[in-house]
């Protein structure tokens, strides 16, 4: 069987039924006695079409409507509303009772509900995870009974008669209009004053002469928190036996240490003083104190010589003091005061440094920064 069909292709669309599509359609169908036939299916048959492409159209025949798929479920043209089962047909009206006009008649007593349709069988799923739509609405229930009778309407009463207008007052005559007074007599206007001499122009002042730079003051003295001092102090006794050698003993207490940044020098003075007290058989003895830079000695030293000074006391002392100053770069140093017994060896000890409240050790440095 062959079919024949009046298409014409003209651009990118196609007509049938006609050689000029409208521009704006891929497909213009035209017809005077004809229409479109789009694809017919039970409820079973639709829900049962694999991943259907969104705007699918088909005529649903247990619904009687148009439906199409709306990403997940299809969609009745007829109630605009989702459901994969059949709508059922709407039940019959109940005729309408019969009666003649006259007194309102007793209402009629409302008929039994009809029961409610079944619910339409649940859709498959969708293949791939997609869920199926819902099934159609099932069939409505039929009506209820019939209604009763409607009694006939009460009669209108009579209408009274219109009352009678009241008569309208007759306008007042318009009064006279008063006469115009004359316009005033406009004033004379004055004559302008003469204009008076300009004053002359006064001689420029001669320029001052700039007077000469001023001197660039000295440069301050550098700001307080530039000086940083240190005080130390030992209040830890220390005590050295004479050996016949000289060895250092840091004193307790006595060790700073600081950091000069790259590219700065500082400036430190320092002072260290203090006490030695001769211990045990009042011989003649020496001490000796010196500041050590990094662990090596600097050669500022002091020594202290405690004498003999009567039998009555049961010790002796002498007091010793050293001052150094030095410029340092960039780096890290460690400045620290040691002391020594340089008496000869089988002399009385000494006390190099004191407990608190005794003969203490001390030592300051006034470091001075750019």
């Amino acid at each position: 069987m062959f079919v024949t069909l009046g298409a014409f292709a003209q651009g990118n669309n196609v007509g049938i039924g006609t050689t000029t599509p409208d521009n704006s359609s891929i497909l213009d169908l035209s017809s005077v006695n004809r229409g479109l036939l789009v694809p017919r299916m039970a409820t079973a048959a639709m829900v049962g079409i694999t991943s259907p492409a969104n705007g699918l159209l088909i005529y649903n025949t247990d619904s009687a409507c148009f439906c199409y798929w709306n990403s997940s479920a299809w969609i009745s043209l007829c109630n605009g509303t989702g459901g994969s089962g059949s709508q059922g047909p709407t039940g019959p009206t109940g005729a309408t009772g019969a009666g003649t006009q006259g007194p309102t008649g007793a209402s009629g007593a409302d008929g039994a509900n009809g029961a409610s349709g079944a619910n339409g069988v649940t859709g498959p799923s969708g293949v791939d995870g997609v869920t199926g739509p819902s099934g159609a609405d099932g069939p409505t229930g039929p009506a209820g009974g019939p209604q009763g009778p409607t009694g006939p309407s009460g009669i209108d009463g009579v209408t009274g008669p219109s009352g009678i207008d009241g008569l309208t007052g007759s306008a007042g005559a318009p009064g006279t209009a008063g006469a115009t007074g004359p316009s005033g007599v406009d004033g004379v206007t004055g004559p302008t004053g003469a204009t008076g001499t300009a004053g002359a122009t006064g001689t420029p002042g001669i320029p001052g002469t700039n007077g000469a730079t001023g001197a660039t003051g000295a440069t301050g003295a550098s700001a307080a928190n530039n000086t940083v001092t240190v005080n130390l102090s030992s209040q830890t006794q220390l005590t050295q036996a004479p050996t016949g050698g000289i060895t250092y003993l840091n004193l307790p207490d006595l060790t700073n240490s600081f950091t000069v940044p790259p590219g700065e020098t500082w400036h430190v003075y320092s002072t260290a003083f203090g006490t030695a007290l001769n211990l045990g058989s009042f011989n003649d003895c020496t001490a000796q104190f010196e500041i050590f830079e990094n662990g090596v000695a600097t050669t500022k030293l002091q020594r202290a010589y405690i004498a003999d000074l009567s039998t009555e006391l049961n010790f002796a002392y002498g007091t010793w003091s050293i001052s150094y100053a030095k410029s340092y770069g960039a780096g890290t140093y460690t400045l620290d005061v040691r002391g020594a017994h340089s008496g000869p060896a089988g002399g009385t000890n000494i006390q190099l440094a004191g407990a608190a409240g005794g003969f203490q050790s001390h030592f300051e440095l006034i470091i001075i920064k750019p």
